[in-house]
């Protein structure tokens, strides 16, 4: 049992961007699924935040419709959470307090989160990050709560997949 924006985040591995001057439409679809009001024509613009976004509205949960992977946080719309499966993984980045990265618990591995989200490696993908970058673990408190759902699998250090799609 996962939360559903989970379920749908998994049906989207393997979008990617299109190289050069034409631009992946379902990428766009993102910003516009997630509520996010900024004008966005291109794949190019990081779109970590978007993928979210569109995953948590497009199940009916409300999000930080917000451009910036930053931009969740605990307060009116997310609450701190453990390590449950699908929890929002807020990361930094060392471009800067205001950059970061974004997406949703898939397992945990040593000193590693593995992070299924948008724009990673320019695609919808599961990435293994350095735990040491968490800033927040968040659920949505529009959602139901955390605790009935299982905590995030014990991955291998190598296995960069999930494969309970």
């Amino acid at each position: 049992m996962v939360p559903e924006w989970l379920r749908w985040a998994r049906r989207e591995i393997g979008i990617r961007e299109i190289v050069g001057p034409r631009h992946a439409a379902r990428v766009l679809e993102y910003w516009s699924l997630g509520k996010v009001p900024l004008g966005v024509n291109d794949d190019e613009t990081p779109w970590c935040a978007a993928f979210v976004c569109a995953a948590l509205e497009s199940n009916g949960t409300r999000s930080a419709r917000t451009a910036r992977a930053r931009g969740s946080e605990a307060g009116k719309h997310f609450a701190r959470c453990d390590a449950r499966a699908g929890a929002i993984i807020v990361l930094s980045s060392d471009r800067g307090t205001a950059s970061g990265h974004v997406g949703f618990l898939e397992g945990v591995s040593p000193g590693k989160l593995h992070i299924l989200g948008g724009n990673q490696n320019n695609q919808v993908s599961v990435a293994p990050f350095p735990a040491s970058r968490l800033v927040a673990m968040l659920w949505p408190t529009a959602a139901p709560c955390h605790q009935p759902y299982p905590m995030a699998p014990t991955l291998a250090a190598s296995r960069a997949t999930v494969s309970d799609r």
